[in-house]
């Protein structure tokens, strides 16, 4: 009996320390505004999805993004770094020692005039992870911009440019320096040269846990370069023919590639279609092809995707029209369902689906290409159909926003049960729109807990749930500060404390997962 009981406090202990560490490191979203904008210092802005419910929140310094932009937190969600492609800023808003000159060059320097201001013109197009042989160090991975002009005076092209991404570079951050700010150590250090897509750049978790997949499609062909990120650095792997074949200036327009949130498959989508591959995150083989054609909107350049929380939608978008896809399909295209289209408005510029993403409260925000004052979301990504809840224009931003980016960011939580921090439905029905933490100790424990109530709650009702959703106990409070709960009679397990206020005009939830000894 007592080898059992230690083995299963054991495992409650593992499963405890999952629950408590899930990873918050894509919490903080960077942007730029209009760099035209009136407003006083042209202050950009972050989405900080730690706080509930979110708030649009000025940022104090006038770093802009035009495409480029990559974030990254610590494991509890405490913003750490954030690059627009051409510096590297810290968590107080100030450019790094060194932190300048990320993808210096010729594009740099006669394209972009030298100016980091307005940020560099790459979607998608680089990721912040952290060294797996060292806590404190970070790698910035990013592909620099080629510039090429033809100065031959016998070339019937003199004059004309050229851009290509032909180098594969990391940029090095140790956050040991600085008082704990982080400086930029290794600067624009050359990994691999060929000839890379400007946009597709995925990356994922080893199926070890720690490590890092990185995928790059080749400009033309369909070749998938494949990178390792381990304790020892980052690798060529090797690269992989599969797939659709392109040319390069079909591949030049905006699209992304994106990995399920389970870590399963890989979307590749741009103008000529949707293409999904079967992922294996211990060997990085890509296989079972298959895919949807596309036919693009008249105007439309860019496309866009999504996955849903639970890996099993995928919203495609083409600024003027959104569908969802279900993969479950047997046949991908009895699986694809229109959605919307763009109800045309302008707000101050055309308010289009040009860019997506997943974000950690499991709603799927949608931004236009220009600036604009509002975005759109998919308050419901894992509904089937229309019932996913898509609202156009339903985030009022603070003032207007600059060019559309999304961060880039690797699936994080990839082996959590729980890919983000999801609408809750308590056991009564009543729908809960924001979750909010609740302090209980000791935890574990086999008697008792206390549970302490928040200062702005005056009284409401504590229910004790299991994992399969039954109610098990429930306890009324009032002001009391602090409750306690006899949880002896209770069978050994993990069970959900979800405290709901009585007078609770802004829809919360408070809640906790406790161990029972």
């Amino acid at each position: 009996m007592y080898k059992v009981s230690i083995f299963i406090l054991g495992s409650l202990l593992l499963l405890s320390t999952s629950i408590y560490a899930q990873n918050k490191q894509d919490y903080v979203w960077v942007f730029g505004s209009n760099t035209t904008s009136s407003h006083v210092g042209n202050d950009g802005f972050l989405f900080d999805f730690k706080k509930r419910p979110l708030e649009i929140e000025s940022r104090p310094d006038s770093m802009e993004f035009t495409r480029a932009n990559a974030s990254i937190c610590d494991a509890e969600g405490n913003l750490l770094m954030y690059t627009n492609g051409c510096a590297i800023a810290n968590s107080e808003y100030e450019i790094m020692p060194n932190g300048n000159g990320i993808n210096a060059g010729d594009y740099f320097d006669i394209w972009l005039n030298g100016d980091c201001g307005n940020g560099y013109l790459v979607l998608e197009g680089m990721v912040i992870l952290p060294d797996p042989g060292n806590e404190y160090g970070y790698y910035l991975f990013h592909f620099p911009k080629e510039l090429f002009i033809d100065l031959d005076p016998s070339s019937p092209n003199l004059g004309e440019t050229k851009v290509t991404i032909e180098n594969f570079r990391f940029t090095y951050v140790d956050m040991r320096l600085d008082n704990g700010k982080g400086d930029v150590t290794i600067k624009n250090e050359l990994i691999f040269n060929s000839k890379f897509h400007f946009q597709h750049f995925p990356s994922i978790k080893h199926a070890n846990g720690r490590d890092y997949w990185l995928l790059k499609h080749a400009s033309n062909g369909n070749k998938h370069y494949k990178f390792l990120l381990d304790e020892t650095g980052v690798s060529v792997v090797d690269s992989q023919e599969i797939g659709l074949v392109f040319e390069e200036l079909e591949l030049e327009a905006v699209g992304s590639s994106k990995f399920s949130p389970d870590g399963k498959v890989m979307a590749f989508f741009n103008s000529g279609g949707l293409q999904l591959y079967d992922f294996d995150r211990a060997t990085a083989e890509l296989s079972n092809h298959r895919m949807i054609p596309w036919e693009m909107p008249e105007g439309a350049w860019a496309v866009s995707l999504s996955f849903s929380p639970n890996s099993r939608f995928i919203y495609l978008m083409d600024q003027r029209r959104m569908f969802q896809l279900d993969t479950w399909e047997t046949n991908l295209e009895d699986g694809l369902v229109f959605i919307d289209e763009w109800d045309g408005t302008f707000n101050p510029f055309h308010t289009t689906f040009f860019i997506s993403a997943l974000a950690p409260d499991c709603k799927i925000y949608v931004r236009p290409g220009s600036s604009a004052n509002s975005w759109s979301i998919i308050h419901n990504p894992d509904e089937k159909g229309i019932a996913c809840n898509f609202v156009q224009n339903d985030l009022q931003m603070l003032y207007t926003s600059g060019l559309g980016n999304m961060p880039n960011f690797p699936r994080f939580r990839v082996d959590d049960e729980e890919k983000c921090d999801s609408t809750i439905t308590l056991v009564n029905g009543v729908d809960i729109f924001w979750r909010r933490d609740l302090d209980v100790y000791p935890n574990p424990s086999s008697d008792y807990v206390d549970v302490i109530i928040p200062d702005d709650i005056g009284g409401g009702t504590l229910y004790i749930i299991t994992p399969q959703g039954q109610m098990v106990k429930s306890v009324s409070f009032g002001r009391e500060g602090e409750v306690r709960i006899d949880v002896s009679e209770l069978n050994s397990g993990i069970y959900n404390f979800e405290m709901l206020p009585d007078d609770n005009g802004a829809t919360l939830i408070y809640t906790a997962k406790v161990i029972k000894l």
